[in-house]
């Protein structure tokens, strides 16, 4: 394995005027191109947040000076481009997605924008994805985006994200939408496919999806008081029109589910082509006096 002897910066300050670039996020298209989204605001006077795009043609070793601004902002007082999302296939398509943060309620919402000539053009306009009142991709402000937007080949475009349920606004369901014609056109209302029970929340939430309609969707999730926590799966074979699990999802470790005391920490989940997955996560199961902890494995299988 071969690195660089030196990281690249790709992002540049301007005497004019200083901006902060956060939650990055990445991917790789064809023939050694390399994709990147971020968020960025200026310092001295923050104003509304864009999402930005630059692509390397040799496989990151060399990036373009500046940025293009994907997002087209809807109003004043709008963080337009919070906690932007990368996926690409092998056919030169590129998506962004992000969240649209208004500064007062009613929420966020989710919009898209896509690219047919592996980012060298964009739509002039924005589609809004997420077919509901309101939408996260992200919990926390300007973290490192998971893995929560997917494209195959066959121009299956997948995303899911946090829906605020109930009265809480901490309470939130796991929505999925998608789109079988290369994020030309979206199914007009979400799908649920996880719904916690009363008192839970979900958190950590991550996808992964390969090129034969397999998707598969971990969170976690903890009850209000953070007396339990545990890791919890769903899984599709057809593209996300149906799903494995119910309600909450299916827990992944072998706790029991009402135990107190328990906490878990969620890790990853990586499958193949075939839809076998791998599931890695710590807990403190064994000696709740000494918060020890240790890693623990599980499978999911859909072959």
């Amino acid at each position: 394995m071969n690195w660089l002897s030196e990281a690249i910066q790709i992002t540049h300050l301007t005497q004019e005027l200083q901006m902060r670039s956060l939650s990055p996020s990445l991917a790789l298209g064809r023939d050694r191109q390399v994709y990147m989204a971020w968020s960025e605001q200026t310092v001295q006077a923050p104003q509304p947040i864009h999402v930005y795009f630059k692509r390397s043609l040799d496989n990151g070793a060399t990036w373009p000076q500046d940025g293009v601004q994907i997002d087209h902002a809807p109003s004043p007082g709008v963080q337009s481009g919070a906690s932007p999302l990368m996926a690409a296939d092998e056919l030169g398509n590129v998506y962004m997605a992000w969240e649209v943060r208004p500064e007062f309620p009613p929420g966020n919402a989710i919009f898209l924008n896509r690219s047919s000539d592996d980012g060298a053009t964009w739509q002039t306009a924005d589609q809004r994805i997420d077919g509901s009142f309101r939408a996260l991709l992200s919990l926390y402000n300007f973290q490192h985006q998971p893995d929560l937007l997917s494209a195959d080949n066959q121009g299956h475009v997948h995303v899911i994200f946090y829906q605020p349920s109930g009265t809480f606004p901490e309470y939130f369901k796991i929505a999925f939408n998608s789109s079988a014609d290369f994020g030309a056109t979206w199914n007009p209302q979400a799908k649920v496919v996880m719904n916690r029970p009363a008192n839970y929340v979900y958190h950590s939430l991550e996808m992964t999806a390969n090129q034969n309609g397999k998707i598969f969707i971990l969170t976690g999730g903890i009850t209000r008081g953070g007396t339990r926590e545990h890791v919890y799966l769903n899984a599709s074979r057809d593209y996300g029109r149906s799903w494995t699990c119910k309600g909450r999802g299916c827990q992944v470790e072998s706790i029991d589910p009402v135990r107190d005391g328990i906490r878990t920490y969620v890790g990853q989940i990586s499958c193949n082509q075939n839809g076998r997955c791998a599931i890695i996560w710590s807990d403190d199961r064994t000696d709740k006096t000494i918060a020890e902890r240790h890693l623990y494995y599980n499978t999911a299988d859909l072959t």
